[in-house]
């Protein structure tokens, strides 16, 4: 197990070395074929209709579970899928006991912002509708996301209570895109100070960003750049991890501030000596680590 992860990394950064804005396909490749064949025991394929989209799921249901997981996967808005994650989803139900139901949104640049923003928002429509299938309330629904998956869901979030006046109760975000200005200019010091040497770039983030946007005026969206917005009150309870070792570090950090300021209840680690994409790393001690607080976080233990 370790050594296929290993590889992944390898094959990762050598692809990162590359201009992904011209490479992603490759790089999709790459990743699909690192990620190895994935066993459908004991999961459920799905796809979840509402409105004009049609959104492919997998749900890993688990026996008297508490919560009802939505996961939404990494991997840059551009690459990745529910397959290259389901080692991720798998240990999150084994190990903290819940319905986990993964999103398969659909990649930038064939749908760009705010596409698939629009397919994560349908999924937990109708996940919000059909709840109490799954014998638990809407209390129970929590999101979670890594990376561009983390933006995907704080988003999700901001959106609800925007556009709907809906709170969700919970939310756990991995180091989350936050911001969207990776250049010589960024103010935030980890671009600059962790933005090469490690698993993710600063010149990955730019290509990207660049991948995900329609035009520069995206970036001035609080759904794209999180940071951006004006108003920060009513957020869900949040637990906010960030990576020692990575470009996205400050601006991780920098929502988490702004959550709290905004009176949200909120708990921020930052995983020392760890790089970018840590929990993807499902078998290590520190994506173990952070799973036992994330339980703690949902059984309210997280002090």
């Amino acid at each position: 197990m370790r050594k296929e992860h290993h590889r992944h990394s390898i094959l990762k950064d050598i692809i990162g070395m590359l201009d992904l804005t011209k490479l992603y396909p490759v790089e999709r490749v790459v990743l699909e074929a690192a990620g190895g064949k994935r066993s459908s025991e004991g999961t459920v394929d799905h796809i979840i209709t509402s409105g004009e989209y049609m959104v492919p799921v997998r749900m890993y249901p688990r026996k008297n579970a508490r919560w009802l997981m939505i996961y939404i996967h990494g991997g840059g808005w551009a690459t990745e899928s529910i397959d290259t994650y389901d080692g991720v989803c798998r240990s999150i139900s084994e190990e903290l006991r819940c319905h986990v139901i993964s999103v398969e949104y659909s990649l930038s640049p064939e749908k760009k912002f705010p596409y698939a923003l629009n397919e994560c928002m349908a999924v937990i429509s109708e996940v919000r509708k059909n709840i109490r299938i799954f014998g638990l309330s809407e209390e129970d629904i929590v999101l979670c996301g890594d990376s561009a998956g983390g933006n995907l869901a704080a988003a999700a979030c901001t959106l609800l209570r925007d556009r709907e006046n809906i709170h969700i109760s919970k939310q756990i975000l991995l180091y989350p895109v936050t911001g969207s200005d990776y250049s010589e200019a960024s103010p935030y010091e980890s671009v600059h100070t962790k933005g090469t040497g490690y698993s993710l770039t600063s010149r990955h983030m730019r290509d990207y960003v660049t991948l995900y946007m329609n035009s520069a005026d995206d970036l001035k969206s609080p759904y794209f750049t999180l940071l951006n917005g004006t108003d920060f009150s009513g957020m869900p309870d949040t637990l906010i991890f960030t990576a020692e070792n990575d470009p996205l570090c400050s601006e991780g950090r920098a929502y988490a501030h702004k959550l709290a300021k905004a009176g949200n209840f909120v708990k921020h680690y930052c995983v020392r000596g760890a790089s970018h994409g840590f929990f993807k790393e499902y078998s290590s001690a520190a994506a173990s680590r952070a799973r036992n607080i994330m339980r703690d976080f949902l059984k309210g233990r997280c002090g």
